[in-house]
């Protein structure tokens, strides 16, 4: 780029002094360094809104799929009497509240007035963490039986306990929310070589695949190609997990 720059001056300024010349060349030269800075300020710009504007979406899509697998389970709950469909509808429910609250911050850091409303954003993502770990606990419940309401005043106080020590942090929810979708995962392995069903299978990969997410979201510092990776995975376990559901409805 440079050769061409200096060829296309010895062809326009050929009766021009060398020091206007060389003065020409240094003021193309800074132009050119100045306008790589600013487009490369839009690019990033660019980058920005659209991440952002796939978060939005991304979110409001698995906060949909949260409340359909609520809605199936709550009236698989209703259709067969059984407590545990109502529990699972809990359980997702609570994690479609935290999704909400995590579109609606997207929103709000899309549009530029997350300064200025820091209060909302802070409590907003307060409220994703807590009604998603929420969730994850009901569900853990839920696999492993626990019926007893001092062990799961326990386990809960163990949960908020953690997650306080830990900051209240991103860091913290995302060790929390992954520990209890291993732990899920692990618990329904067992249950599907006992009984091998369809629904089952698309429930366990659905919790696996969520697990793995995870894991895709703890290595974004790497790199920042695997957030799609992280939401790929994330969509690829909420949508299995809603076909098991309809299985069992069929």
């Amino acid at each position: 780029m440079r050769m061409m720059l200096d060829w296309i001056f010895c062809c326009c300024l050929r009766l021009r002094t060398s020091h206007e010349y060389r003065r020409e060349r240094h003021v193309v030269q800074h132009s050119g360094k100045r306008f790589k800075v600013v487009w490369c300020r839009q690019q990033h710009m660019l980058s920005f809104s659209a991440l952002s504007t796939l978060s939005i979406v991304l979110d409001g899509i698995l906060c949909f799929i949260a409340f359909f697998i609520a809605s199936m389970s709550y009236r698989l709950h209703r259709l067969f009497r059984k407590p545990r469909y109502r529990q699972f509808s809990l359980g997702f429910f609570l994690i479609g509240v935290g999704y909400l609250c995590a579109t609606v911050v997207n929103i709000l850091v899309s549009g530029g007035v997350a300064s200025t409303l820091h209060t909302t954003v802070t409590l907003l993502r307060s409220c994703w963490s807590v009604a998603a770990l929420a969730g994850l606990l009901v569900l853990t419940y839920l696999y492993y039986d626990v019926a007893d309401r001092r062990l799961r005043f326990l386990l809960a106080s163990l949960l908020v306990a953690a997650f306080l020590l830990g900051g209240a942090s991103a860091f913290a929810f995302f060790v929390l929310s992954g520990l209890l979708f291993l732990f899920i995962s692990m618990k329904l392995y067992p249950r599907y070589r006992a009984k091998p069903e369809r629904s089952r299978l698309f429930l366990l990969l659905g919790f696996a695949m969520l697990f793995i997410a995870k894991l895709f979201s703890g290595a974004l510092f790497l790199h920042g190609g695997l957030y799609i990776g992280y939401y790929v995975f994330k969509l690829a376990g909420a949508i299995l997990i809603a076909w098991s559901m309809w299985v069992i409805s069929r």
